[in-house]
């Protein structure tokens, strides 16, 4: 892009300079440089459209790869989520399922609660897919 630029630079500068030496070039000579400079014109042109070009596209290509990181995330964080709630789900079943009979008092108690607790989150969760 800027090759070509600089070459209509160059030929501008040396029309003026013969311009300004009253040598003026032949018809010709004239024509030939406007066709020169045409042609580089266009070739800038087409590098600047190409450039254009790469630039939206690499933009697009930047915005997949975000939002393909985006995505990737969200599954991280949903498996997280899923992978806690099983844990959870676990955890209340060993507190379900415990003897506590057999246990010291203290001991008896807080499993005690544990399960009363348990139970209510239960309630609450079954109460809330019902509605």
């Amino acid at each position: 892009m800027y090759q070509s630029l600089e070459g209509v630079h160059i030929l501008d500068q040396w029309v003026g300079k013969l311009k300004k030496e009253n040598e003026m070039p032949k018809a010709e000579e004239t024509i030939q440089f406007r066709k020169m400079k045409y042609t580089l014109l266009e070739e800038s042109h087409a590098q600047e459209k190409e450039f254009y070009r790469l630039k939206a596209e690499k933009m697009e290509y930047d915005k997949e790869k975000e939002q393909s990181k985006i995505r990737q995330e969200d599954e991280r964080l949903r498996l997280e989520v899923e992978k806690m709630e099983l844990a959870k789900k676990e955890s209340d079943h060993r507190i379900m399922m415990m003897d506590v009979s057999a246990m010291p008092e203290m001991q008896r108690l807080y499993f005690e609660e544990l399960y009363d607790e348990t139970q209510s989150c239960l309630r609450q969760s079954t109460l809330k897919i019902e509605d």
